[in-house]
């Protein structure tokens, strides 16, 4: 048996990074909508406003202040195999619930759910539109 990835290259430049943002934004809203404790604010314009900006600031975040972040907690990070960076990912989607009005994360629970649930939405989408998605092959007999 055999899996294989039909890979295509991930898009470059301002396409690659407004399809990036655009996952962030169903990402959150699949997210606000599955986790209690994690909502947009606002009626309409007003909502949708309040999803794009936040997905931007989340952008933000992780590409400034999640860095220096994980560098910080390096220590407790490798002690636990990882898993700190669950706290992490948490902590700057709280921290974006600080910058944008309109997005509300109401405690730890919720923001540590979340972030994990936004990685893994974002993971999917990442595959099924970059790599093609997974194909299973199987092979009887000869050669593998």
């Amino acid at each position: 048996m055999i899996i294989e990835m039909n890979s295509k290259p991930p898009r470059q430049g301002l396409a690659g990074w407004i399809t990036r943002w655009l996952i962030n934004v169903l990402g959150l809203i699949l997210v606000s909508r599955l986790v209690k404790g994690i909502h947009f604010e606002g009626q309409d314009a007003a909502l949708l406003w309040n999803v794009l900006a936040a997905s931007a600031i989340l952008g933000l975040v992780n590409a400034g202040i999640k860095p220096l972040a994980l560098l910080l907690t390096l220590p407790i990070n490798f002690m636990s195999l990882g898993l700190f960076t669950l706290v992490i990912n948490g902590g700057m989607l709280w921290l974006t619930s600080l910058v944008v009005g309109g997005f509300k994360v109401n405690g730890f629970w919720p923001a540590v759910w979340g972030a994990l649930l936004l990685s893994l939405i974002g993971m999917l989408i990442n595959t099924l539109l970059f790599a093609g998605g997974l194909a299973l092959r199987i092979r009887r007999g000869g050669r593998p």
